[in-house]
């Protein structure tokens, strides 16, 4: 149990690699806020396996969301351990920087997951959690 009591935030939880961290960290003991438009059949999932979990409801189109779920955390928990940024949205189309169209994917899982730990980062930067 290496992360007992660890409180970790999962963007993207809700499928692959997201899903797969959010298990693995419950299971070394994290508290895991699960973010994903299924986050609560895997924080269900994570606590008929006795771990802990929390689901929380995104919404990336939203500026500030990301800033209202670390204030609830906080707030909640009374601060914030770790944060995975794993999010990504499906837009179609969506241009890329490259002046090319995707369909989907990689595009636009690189915008936002890029957009995501800017915006994480500069938060984080600017507050030592006094939200």
């Amino acid at each position: 149990m290496r992360l007992r009591g660890t409180i970790a935030v999962i963007t993207g939880a809700g499928s692959g690699p997201g899903w797969a961290t959010a298990h693995r960290m419950a299971a070394e003991g994290a508290i895991v806020i699960v973010d994903d438009v299924n986050a609560d059949t895997v924080a269900n999932e994570i606590i008929k396996d006795a771990g802990r979990a929390r689901a929380v409801e995104p919404d990336v189109t939203q500026p500030g969301r990301d800033r209202e779920i670390f204030k609830d955390v906080a707030n909640r928990f009374g601060r914030l351990d770790m944060s995975v940024n794993n999010a990504g949205i499906l837009w179609k189309p969506y241009r890329t920087g490259c002046s090319e169209f995707a369909s989907g994917g990689a595009g636009m899982n690189y915008a936002a997951s890029k957009a995501d730990v800017i915006q994480m980062t500069k938060s984080r930067a600017r507050e030592t959690w006094t939200v």
